[in-house]
């Protein structure tokens, strides 16, 4: 992690809940041709991460649409910076 006030995962599952949990767009960072969610560390965030540890109640649709939305642009990040990978 590069900056102590973001928390940075590469879990696209944790970070699609927080997304939707706290309706907030993560920053991306791409290190050894692997993407990283990161989100302003906060108070809000840590409740969102236990709440999702928890098990807590997402609408299965959006959740999906947001996993398949985060992926994408984690491909896409990753391809942005390595022009000749497929």
């Amino acid at each position: 992690m590069g900056n102590e006030n973001v928390f940075e995962t590469p879990d696209l599952y944790l970070s699609s809940a927080i997304v939707m949990i706290l309706n907030v767009e993560p920053l991306y960072t791409v290190r050894n041709e692997k993407t990283f969610f990161g989100f302003p560390v906060s108070d809000e965030l840590y409740k969102s991460m236990a709440a999702y540890n928890a098990g807590a109640t997402l609408c299965a649709s959006q959740y999906a649409d947001t996993i398949k939305r985060l992926r994408a642009e984690m491909y896409a990040r990753r391809r942005a910076g390595h022009p000749h990978a497929k």
